[in-house]
C-alpha cells in the first residue's frame, strides 16, 4: 500500500464515524426518523462507527508513549479541553433553553454545567473520552504492552457506577479499542496493507469476525426477559440486562472492527467519495461540536414555534419525516461549517483550535515594543 493510501483511510474512517453520529442524532430527533432507510442503514453501521473512531485515534497516539504527564497535558489534553469546555457549554445552554420552553425545566446552573462537563454527560462526550484515554495511556506508558492492554479493561470494575456515571460504559467499550490502536498499530497497518492487496485470508478474517460479532448480538436480541447474572465484586449483587448489554456490545464491536477497517479502506479507494469522507474526517471537531447546536436552534426551536405534526405519512411536505430529515442534514452541515468558519476568524478561532501553550507563553512573555517618537523642540 502506498504512503498516500495510509494517510487517506484513517481520515475516511473518522469521516464515516462522525457522519454516522450526525445521522443518529437526526434520526432520533425527527419524529419517526427511525423508520427511514437512512436511519436503518446507519443502524447497520452502529457497531462499526465509534469503535473505528477510537481505534484510529489510538493509531495516531503512539507518540504519547514517549510523553511525560506534562507533555500530554500541554500537547494533547489542552487542544481537546478548550473547545470541549466552550462549545459543549454553549450546546448545553441552548438545549436547556429548549427544555425550559417544552418541559418547564429550571435554567441550567453553573453546578449542573460543571458536573455535566466533568462526567461527560453531554453531546461532546467523545472529547471527554479522548482526554481521559490519553491520560490513561500516559499513566501506563512504562508498563509492558500486554499489561497495559490488560489494564485497559479495568473500567469493568466500575460497572456498578454506570447507572449514575455514563462514562463508565463508554470507557468499558472504547478504552480497550483506543489502546489496541496504540499497541497494535503495526498489526493494523499490516492488515490494511493486506486488504489493499485484496489478500483473501485477510478479507475472510474480516468476514468471519464480523459474523461472530453479528450473531453474538443477534443471540442477545433473542432474549426478551430480564437477564440476571451474579456479580462477585463490590458495588452490586448482580448484573442486570443493561450491564450485560454493555459487555455484549463490546464483544460485537470488537469482532466487527476488522470489517470496519475493510470498509474504510474500500471507500478510500473510490474517487471523489473518498475525498468527501476524508475532508469530513479532517474536520471532525467542527462537525461534531457544531451540528447539535445547529439542530437545536434551527430545528427544535423552530418546531416549538411551528408545532407541526410530523410523520412518515404527513399530508403536506412540511408534515413529513423525510422533509425534516433533509432539513436537519443541511442544518448539521451548516453547523459544522459555522464552527469551521469561526476557527478561521482571528480573535475567536482559538475557541475551536486553541494555540499551543508555548505560543501563549511567548505572547505573554514577549517584551513590549518601544516606539521612538520624533524629537520635540
Amino acid at each position: 500500500m502506498s504512503a498516500q493510501k495510509r494517510l487517506v483511510w484513517p481520515d475516511v474512517a473518522k469521516g464515516i464515524s462522525i457522519l454516522g453520529v450526525v445521522l443518529l442524532h437526526i434520526g432520533i430527533g425527527v419524529p419517526e426518523g427511525e423508520s427511514t432507510w437512512l436511519y436503518q442503514l446507519n443502524t447497520w453501521l452502529d457497531p462499526l462507527r465509534m469503535p473505528l473512531f477510537f481505534v484510529v485515534s489510538g493509531y495516531f497516539s503512539t507518540k504519547v508513549l514517549q510523553f511525560t504527564l506534562r507533555d500530554v497535558l500541554v500537547k494533547r489534553v489542552w487542544f481537546f479541553l478548550v473547545p470541549y469546555i466552550i462549545w459543549v457549554s454553549i450546546e448545553l445552554w441552548t438545549k436547556n433553553l429548549e427544555w425550559q420552553w417544552v418541559f418547564g425545566n429550571e435554567p441550567l446552573t453553573w453546578r449542573e454545567l460543571g458536573l455535566n462537563l466533568v462526567l461527560g454527560h453531554n453531546m461532546g462526550w467523545f472529547l471527554h473520552a479522548l482526554i481521559m484515554f490519553n491520560l490513561a495511556l500516559v499513566a501506563v506508558r512504562k508498563l509492558h504492552p500486554a499489561l497495559a492492554m490488560l489494564l485497559s479493561f479495568t473500567p469493568i470494575l466500575l460497572l456498578p457506577l454506570n447507572e449514575h456515571i455514563f462514562f463508565i460504559g463508554k470507557a468499558l467499550m472504547y478504552l480497550p479499542l483506543f489502546f489496541a490502536g496504540v499497541y497494535f498499530r503495526q498489526a493494523i497497518t499490516a492488515f490494511v496493507d493486506a486488504v489493499c492487496r485484496l489478500n483473501v485470508p485477510a478479507l475472510m478474517f474480516a468476514v468471519i469476525t464480523y459474523a461472530v460479532g453479528f450473531f453474538s448480538r443477534d443471540l442477545w436480541n433473542q432474549f426478551t426477559g430480564e437477564v440476571v447474572l451474579p456479580w462477585y465484586l463490590p458495588g452490586m449483587d448482580y448484573m442486570g440486562s443493561q450491564e450485560v448489554l454493555l459487555l455484549v456490545r463490546f464483544v460485537e464491536q470488537t469482532f466487527q472492527l476488522p470489517m470496519a477497517l475493510v470498509m474504510a479502506v474500500a471507500i478510500a479507494r473510490i474517487p471523489y467519495v473518498s475525498s468527501f469522507f476524508a475532508f469530513i474526517g479532517r474536520n471532525t471537531l467542527p462537525v461534531y461540536l457544531g451540528h447539535p447546536i445547529a439542530l437545536t436552534v434551527g430545528y427544535h426551536y423552530v418546531q416549538i414555534v411551528g408545532q407541526w405534526e410530523i410523520s412518515m405519512d404527513g399530508e403536506r411536505l412540511v408534515n413529513t419525516t423525510w422533509f425534516w430529515t433533509f432539513v436537519c442534514i443541511i442544518l448539521s452541515g451548516a453547523g459544522g461549517l459555522m464552527l469551521w468558519s469561526i476557527s478561521k476568524v482571528p480573535g475567536i478561532g482559538w475557541t475551536v483550535y486553541p494555540p499551543s501553550l508555548r505560543q501563549l507563553q511567548e505572547m505573554v512573555m514577549r517584551p513590549p515594543v518601544l516606539r521612538s517618537e520624533p524629537c520635540r523642540d
